[in-house]
């Protein structure tokens, strides 16, 4: 998914940039973690949760010290990645707004 490196005239290095459209929509944490639930039950689509939590800590430890303390319905979600066809990715995101 991700292009080759590119360089600038002056031969700044550029990392390659993903081809497929990301668009960014619109949710609450509700509705993060259904989707979360919803596309974890599905084989077909890889699910990477961003919570307020791990944004919270200062390193990778903390991060794990605090999340094995935490239940799951209590850690906020600020955003999931999706990853896979894109009909499964449509039928869970189907009916949410565009972020602008």
């Amino acid at each position: 998914m991700l292009g080759p490196n590119l360089h600038s005239r002056d031969g700044f290095n550029y990392p390659g940039v993903i081809y497929a459209p990301l668009p960014i929509l619109v949710s609450d944490n509700a509705l993060l973690h259904s989707l979360q639930e919803k596309a974890l039950a599905d084989e077909g689509v890889h699910v990477m949760p961003f919570s307020a939590l791990a944004q919270s800590c200062k390193t990778y430890e903390e991060y794990e010290s605090r999340i094995a303390e935490a239940d799951s319905p209590a850690i906020e979600l600020v955003a999931i990645g999706l990853v896979g066809p894109k009909k499964l990715i449509n039928k869970l995101t189907g009916n949410l707004a565009l972020f602008k």
